[in-house]
């Protein structure tokens, strides 16, 4: 039985992308309003860009290159001016200085292709993600100061799933730039994605950042909330909210954290009114929070289709889920995949779309074989990847996974529900009725101890078409497991299985016999 994507939590941890796109996004800026006459500038570089004026120079336009890097102004004209000036008088600069306005001119000159690693998910390569990890490695060897290098180096190892590599260059970059928000908000993401909750957020509550940057602060605030902690820096927050100092750009994921952490304590009137700011001006991150809060409570009736936002597979992908537009919902999952490709969440969504509600089994498997190439210890992307490959009797292979999940610490009770029940269908296809039977009633015994009614349904039809297709079940049988079930639930998951079921009873029904050995009593 596959897990449930659409009853997992979400917050508002930030997307990691390459240095480049996000620079490009705008996440880079100064987050304050800038001063009407003084459009391209703000006090915190001016006094650089003052001595850049009077004294054309490598000392100062180093100077300059880094407190633009640190505040946010890279994409400022001057900066570029004096980004190039270096590059001509590159024997006097340092490495790390080159290196660093070297990755600010290309950036800002166009916006990057998309994965250059990942062209489909049928086609994923780790050859080609190697290529590029050897180019970030000898970017090291020449700058071995950049902390931009480290963390885009690991990102490409968290694709790959190599977890320790993948810390060894995030801790690397973060003690070269401790108070950038790159850095920061990267590092976030990455030990999030490998359960170092406790870690990364108490790094970022002492971050000096952390009470003046909302892009900070949301992040703290979010990863709070996952720990189940109250955050400290709420009213901090909201001051930075109604203080009208900052652009609402800036704010969108704060003012979506805070609205997240209203919708979670039932206050559904507080978390509409943050989540009307965060739509001010939001970005691919705060836009599908909403949706993912909207898939629980319609709070605003807004379509992601309306706004010009790029990157915004998510909040679509949920969108047209939510419609039940699944063909349109899954290619957006792939985008999101493409985009984010160490992420295990459009991996779930795209192979639950694609497996159970447009019947493409393929696609499933093929999106879940690339999905665990970067989480090669996730019992549930294992679990669902053995679930699609013995639906098409492929069960030597769906054996090689199920073996990969006893040594996995950790896994969530609705995920060894699941597990039960793919095992229970292995055994069935092995022909090894009474152990699948075991299995099960096994699980849908364990799902009723959490009133799961989802998970009950699925596990009884997914039993149901087994005992069917192994000509062992009596009428009655059927008649419990199937027909007591809704016909119209709310999970169009369950109404798809529970037709198919029936009609799989109906053209079978001359071969079933009318007695055998299971007789099953809810």
């Amino acid at each position: 039985m596959a897990n449930l994507f659409e009853q997992k939590d979400r917050r508002v941890i930030p997307n990691w992308r390459s240095f480049s796109r996000t620079l490009n996004l705008g996440e880079l800026r100064y987050p304050k309003k800038k001063s009407e006459s003084k459009d391209k500038t703000n006090l915190s570089i001016e006094d650089y860009l003052l001595d850049w004026e009077g004294s054309k120079s490598v000392s100062v336009a180093g100077d300059l290159i880094s407190a633009a890097f640190v505040n946010g102004f890279i994409d400022n004209e001057k900066v570029k001016e004096a980004a190039k000036y270096i590059l001509k008088n590159k024997k006097k600069a340092t490495d790390s200085l080159v290196s660093i306005v070297q990755i600010i001119l290309e950036s800002t000159s166009k916006d990057p292709k998309n994965n250059f690693f990942i062209k489909k998910f049928k086609k994923f390569d780790p050859s080609d993600c190697h290529i590029e990890i050897n180019k970030y490695k000898k970017l090291i060897n020449n700058y071995p100061y950049n902390p931009i290098v480290y963390v885009d180096l690991s990102r490409l190892y968290s694709v790959l799933g190599l977890e320790k590599k993948s810390i060894k260059n995030m801790k690397i970059a973060l003690h070269l730039a401790p108070g950038n928000r790159f850095v920061l908000r990267a590092a976030a993401r990455l030990f999030s994605h490998f359960r170092q909750l406790e870690y990364i957020h108490d790094l970022i509550r002492k971050s000096e950042l952390v009470n003046i940057d909302p892009w900070i602060t949301s992040t703290e605030i979010a990863l709070a909330t996952i720990l189940d902690k109250r955050s400290k820096l709420i009213k901090t927050g909201l001051s930075m909210i109604n203080s009208s100092n900052y652009a609402w750009s800036s704010l969108t994921e704060l003012a979506s954290s805070i609205g997240t952490l209203e919708f979670l304590n039932g206050n559904r009137k507080k978390a509409k009114k943050y989540l009307k700011m965060a739509i001010i001006s939001p970005n691919e991150n705060s836009l599908a929070q909403i949706e993912w809060i909207n898939n629980r409570d319609l709070l605003l009736d807004i379509n992601p289709s309306d706004y010009d936002i790029n990157y915004n597979y998510e909040a679509l992908a949920l969108y047209k889920y939510l419609n039940q537009d699944y063909k349109t919902a899954f290619n957006q999952c792939k985008e999101w995949f493409y985009d984010l490709p160490f992420s295990k969440r459009p991996v779930l969504f795209g192979s639950h779309i694609a497996g159970s509600l447009l019947d493409k089994q393929g696609d499933a498997i093929e999106f879940l074989q690339a999905g665990v190439c970067s989480n090669p210890r996730d019992a549930e992307i294992i679990n669902d990847l053995a679930y699609y490959l013995a639906i098409g009797n492929k069960i030597q292979n769906a054996e090689k996974y199920m073996r990969q999940i006893t040594d996995i610490p950790d896994i969530s009770t609705n995920t060894k529900i699941c597990l039960t029940a793919t095992q229970g269908l292995i055994f069935f296809r092995k022909g090894k009725i009474s152990e699948g039977i075991d299995l099960y009633e096994k699980a849908i015994m364990s799902a009723k101890s959490l009133n799961n009614n989802h998970f009950i349904w699925l596990a009884k039809l997914n039993f149901a078409r087994e005992l069917i297709l192994s000509t062992s079940a009596l009428k009655l049988t059927i008649e419990n497991l199937v027909l007591k079930i809704p016909d119209n639930t709310k999970f169009h998951d369950v109404n798809k299985l529970k037709r198919e079921v029936i009609d799989l009873y109906k053209k079978n029904s001359n071969i079933l016999p009318q007695k055998g050995p299971v007789v099953y009593n809810p």
